[in-house]
């Protein structure tokens, strides 16, 4: 669907929350570089050759795909909109987002999605870009995870994220989104040429690497004196869910028959990351594990397992957290 300017109602939260199932709004945002019409092709393809290949996207919360110049802005209004802290998008030195999906409800007849992505990237879809195709199919394999997931297991209450002296509900978060990025990603992967994996593979070493030697050297500069407990804590958390995100990310673009401790060494590398393998290596058998049943086989607590990664990932890096209800501690070694 998509309105003339001249009759366009204001894009908010209450438009999308009485938008019928099956009317998605394309709309660009001023000076965005795509036309609303050019893209419906791109979606409608999109979701038609994953069908072609198996792959069943269930995109009925998606009410609107808007197309931006300015992501984190746009991010940062629909945050305001649905009371949500805000936070923009991630910018990390490994990288930063090109879209960004946020999903809201109760239950299956109140469950919305929107999905904002950055107008360049749109517009290259248009242009038959496979890298810009398989980050709109990411974007699109969110909006079906969340929905089968909240089917299955309920819908979250909020979406705000953990307090940082939460442990338990850090370690759920970090889990929750490595599910969440592999789910999509495995999307995303059926667009992508050789060439682009490829790239990803030799960049997901460098990703991990980067973040490792990062939080080693704020460790060190927190045993000399030159940074406070929390400041470290603080920006450990944000660099390892970022990490994990990532790690998600890379096993969905693994061959179907990869073996899990081949692909973690190479992935960890043979410099200061190596260590990181047995923790990748027990990341990845969980993710496939999960991805060959469907939602209503899983168990009861799905995520259990790579909760387990997640604090030994924190480990890895020299941070051991004890939590008993109240209060947090935090062992540096």
């Amino acid at each position: 669907m998509e309105l003339p300017d001249a009759q366009n109602p204001k894009i908010d939260k209450a438009l999308i929350d009485t938008s019928p199932v099956g009317q998605i709004l394309f709309s660009s945002e001023r000076n965005a570089r795509v036309e609303p019409s050019e893209f419906s092709p791109v979606f409608d393809g999109i979701l038609s050759h994953l069908a072609d290949t198996g792959t069943i996207l269930d995109v009925t919360p998606l009410r609107l795909m808007l197309f931006t110049p300015d992501l984190s802005e746009s991010v940062k209004s629909w945050q305001r909109e649905l009371a949500l802290p805000e936070a923009g998008t991630s910018k990390q030195p490994e990288g930063e987002v090109g879209g960004k999906t946020m999903s809201w409800g109760a239950d299956a007849a109140s469950a919305r999605t929107i999905v904002l992505l950055y107008d360049a990237l749109a517009y290259a879809a248009t242009q038959n870009n496979s890298a810009a195709i398989s980050t709109v199919a990411h974007e699109l394999g969110h909006v079906s995870d969340y929905f089968l997931r909240g089917l299955c297991f309920g819908f979250p209450v909020s979406s705000s994220v953990p307090a940082i002296n939460d442990w338990p509900g850090i370690c759920t978060a970090v889990a929750d989104s490595v599910w969440s990025e592999y789910s999509a990603e495995s999307a995303a992967s059926a667009f992508m040429s050789e060439e682009n994996i490829e790239e990803f593979r030799a960049n997901d070493m460098l990703y991990l690497a980067g973040i490792d030697g990062r939080l080693r050297e704020l460790t060190a500069a927190y045993k000399f004196g030159q940074l406070q407990l929390a400041s470290l804590w603080s920006r450990s958390v944000t660099d390892l869910f970022n990490s994990f995100s990532n790690l998600g990310r890379a096993g969905a673009r693994l061959p179907a028959n990869f073996d899990e401790s081949i692909e973690s060494r190479r992935l960890a590398g043979q410099n200061g990351a190596a260590q990181w393998a047995p923790v990748i290596e027990k990341l990845f058998t969980e993710l496939r594990a999960l991805r060959t049943k469907q939602y209503e086989d899983w168990p009861l607590t799905p995520f259990a397992g790579i909760e387990e990664a997640v604090k030994l990932g924190f480990h890895t890096v020299g941070l051991f957290p004890a939590y008993d209800g109240l209060d947090l501690r935090i062992r540096v070694r």
